[in-house]
């Protein structure tokens, strides 16, 4: 089995928000990742970009609401 390629496209820095709402990401496609164990209906997907003067990633990961009660 091969290694798959990923294109990264170039594009000019913009303002992160930290919800993708920049329309940079608009025209990039979102790649998934693999499950490589268990069969949980989760899903977990990026988009990758870069600048003259750096990398951008932004990922959506989907999981069940995680929880915890401490009891003495």
């Amino acid at each position: 089995m091969s290694n798959p390629k990923l294109h990264v496209p170039p594009v000019n820095d913009f303002e992160v928000s930290g919800d993708g709402a920049s329309p940079t990401w608009d025209p990039i496609e979102w790649t998934e990742m693999l499950r490589h164990i268990g069969d949980a209906p989760y899903e977990s997907k990026f988009k990758v970009a870069y600048s003259p003067n750096g990398l951008y990633v932004l990922a959506h990961h989907s999981d069940q609401p995680v929880s915890y009660t401490h009891l003495r």
